[in-house]
């Protein structure tokens, strides 16, 4: 009997240690995407933000704010060209409605480079716009995006244009 009391007991210790090890959840996986000495891959990242830049540009070109203000988080702070900063969704999408947003206009914007650690991601960038008449003007903007529920918004943003806009 005794034999068969320490074989129940084993039984169950192995059930048990199976049960609880079944139980542990996976390692989170990292916000972002990284290369085997865990640093950030930046070709990934880059491509990650180009992709968010091409949203936004079709989002401005056609005149969506909808679709525009996915882009930044609630908290964005925006600091544009001969403006003063802009903080929240809602005084961005002013902005954008009464300072950039047109008809006829086509809005293109180029990363150019990616710094990222963690969740962070600092982007440096070429904006191209064309007007209905085909004038080209041109600016650079740096963004710092934050990896919030698995996508990259915008946290702070500055920009302004080439050639003097007064």
């Amino acid at each position: 009997m005794k034999k068969t009391c320490v074989s129940l007991v084993k039984t169950i210790f192995l059930f048990c240690f199976i049960a609880l090890a079944g139980c542990q959840t996976a390692p989170e996986e990292t916000a972002t995407a990284t290369d085997p000495t865990g640093k950030p891959d930046l070709a990934k990242v880059r491509a990650e933000i180009q992709a968010l830049e091409t949203e936004f540009g079709t989002a401005t070109t056609n005149n969506d704010l909808d679709a525009l203000l996915e882009y930044y988080a609630a908290d964005a702070i925006s600091l544009a060209n001969d403006a003063p900063p802009m903080v929240g969704k809602a005084a961005i999408g002013d902005y954008y409605k009464e300072n950039v947003m047109g008809a006829g206009k086509t809005h293109l914007y180029q990363t150019i480079d990616v710094f990222a650690e963690g969740d962070m991601v600092v982007e440096t960038g070429k904006s191209t716009t064309t007007d209905a008449a085909g004038k080209v003007s041109t600016g650079k903007y740096m963004a710092l995006y934050e990896k919030r529920n698995g996508r990259y918004v915008c946290i702070r943003e500055v920009y302004n244009n080439d050639e003097p806009s007064r």
